[in-house]
């Protein structure tokens, strides 16, 4: 169950026949994107009660207003549930109540909060966590949900985890690391959910207002550290390619409603790009770039 301050937002339950709802309904979306049985990895139902998401062999979603129900399938486990609701149906949840959800990581110091936008491997989860290091709290990895309020963007906090290499949890976290510690994120990988329930310094519980939005770009052929500033219109296109569930959210009808608020974000919220060298060696200097950043915005 997901709160604001002490009232519900959102009610997570199974649900006995939601599959059998889920089969009878008409599917308006189905992923390009194939199993090795040939049924399409993410499905879409439009039941008369709300939105049904169907990932074969694993889980089905009712997403509603205020509630979300589950189903595992028999060939599914629980672990099957979690990533697929925390990477599919919330976010989808979200932006069906207008709240904008990117693939990014977020960091927060005091009360304002940066956002850290990259490709997969591109760095953004090693940039926080070297900024946790210097006295940053986490507010999200991966996913980062950001909802308007009036003139302001807020950064909703996440799950309290992060998601990392073993090479990276034994350098961050050498001291708790044992083999076998951690959970891996799934069955088909390495990457592994190091929780920070046991450091909670470096978690910020609560949400932050999002300052800035800084899109990462490492490269060998880069000599130096610099950021510069996007206009409106050099940014638009970057949110759209790092937001999430794009084809899903166009499917349930959100198209030009989610375009308008990623617009708005890009007019009103401070969007930099960094170039950063590869290596190790450089991260100190990027991540006085990054704080200076967050000072200045």
């Amino acid at each position: 169950m997901l709160t604001t301050g002490r009232k519900p937002t959102l009610h997570f339950a199974a649900r006995q026949g939601l599959s059998e709802a889920v089969s009878a309904a008409d599917v308006v979306y189905r992923s390009r994107r194939t199993r090795p049985d040939g049924a399409s990895v993410v499905q879409l139902h439009r039941l008369e009660e709300g939105v049904g998401i169907r990932l074969p062999k694993q889980a089905d979603f009712l997403l509603q207003p205020r509630r979300v129900a589950y189903a595992m399938a028999p060939t599914g486990g629980r672990d099957d549930v979690e990533i697929n609701f925390f990477g599919v149906a919330l976010p989808l949840w979200l932006e069906m109540r207008s709240v904008s959800v990117f693939h990014a990581s977020c960091v927060a110091l005091g009360g304002r909060a940066m956002g850290l936008l990259a490709d997969c491997g591109g760095g953004k989860t090693t940039l926080a966590l070297e900024l946790m290091e210097r006295g940053f709290s986490l507010l999200s990895d991966d996913q980062l949900a950001v909802k308007v309020e009036g003139s302001r963007a807020m950064a909703l906090s996440a799950v309290p985890e992060i998601r990392l290499w073993p090479e990276q949890a034994k350098r961050y976290f050498g001291s708790e690391w044992a083999e076998g510690r951690y959970r891996r994120v799934s069955n088909s990988g390495p990457k592994l959910r190091v929780p920070l329930g046991e450091r909670v310094e470096s978690f910020a519980s609560s949400q932050r207002e999002l300052v800035s939005l800084v899109l990462v770009e490492r490269s060998a052929t880069t000599k130096r550290v610099a950021i510069e500033e996007l206009s409106a219109r050099e940014a638009l296109p970057y949110l759209l390619r790092f937001s999430a569930l794009p084809l899903l959210c166009e499917a349930v009808g959100l198209g030009a409603e989610r375009l308008d608020r990623l617009a708005g974000i890009a007019a009103n919220l401070a969007v930099r790009r960094l170039r950063c060298p590869e290596g190790l060696e450089h991260l100190p200097g990027t991540v006085a770039a990054l704080r200076e950043e967050l000072s200045r915005s």
